[in-house]
């Protein structure tokens, strides 16, 4: 399974890059990447919409296994989401200027699940039957308040893994 996380985790990089070319998913992606190298991430499953999955389809083939939004989800042309299983949890990072959001129990009856076929954006967005306990904005990448470090340090209460700073930040 750690080559499918792996492959969802490029996927959802590599296509977020190429359909919102940004200079902060640099961020992004040192961040998720070091949390995938030092195992925090058990696995990873990537919703698109219709551009994404255009994109997605282009760079990695047809039969590319991926979820989708729902039509007519008042989802920005481009926009994605990761959904990761850290530790007991879940957590769901958004393209764009869209949060990252951790819900403490992946096995709750209202908290995301991978795998599936399609997504109601705004179920990603306020967990309506399970609020996410943590939400951080992607506002800083530097300093003492950037996100990686709130990011951080909610995984590590989720998992027990303490990561260096030198590991996920640029």
């Amino acid at each position: 399974i750690a080559w499918l996380t792996e492959q969802a985790l490029r996927q959802f990089l590599d296509v977020v890059e190429a359909v919102n070319p940004n200079e902060n998913w640099r961020y992004r992606r040192r961040f998720w990447e070091a949390m995938h190298a030092n195992g925090v991430i058990r696995e990873a499953w990537v919703v698109l919409d219709s551009v994404g999955v255009g994109e997605a389809r282009r760079r990695f083939g047809r039969n590319t296994r991926i979820g989708q939004f729902q039509a007519g989800g008042g989802v920005q042309a481009g926009h994605a989401v990761l959904l990761l299983r850290i530790g007991r949890g879940v957590c769901a990072e958004w393209s764009f200027s869209g949060q990252c959001r951790f819900w403490l129990d992946a096995e709750h009856p209202g908290a995301p699940k991978l795998y599936q076929g399609t997504y109601d954006a705004e179920f990603l967005r306020t967990g309506r039957r399970y609020a996410p306990v943590v939400e951080i904005r992607h506002s800083s990448h530097n300093g003492p308040n950037a996100w990686q470090h709130k990011a951080a340090r909610q995984i590590a209460a989720m998992t027990g893994e303490r990561l260096s700073e030198r590991d996920y930040m640029l």
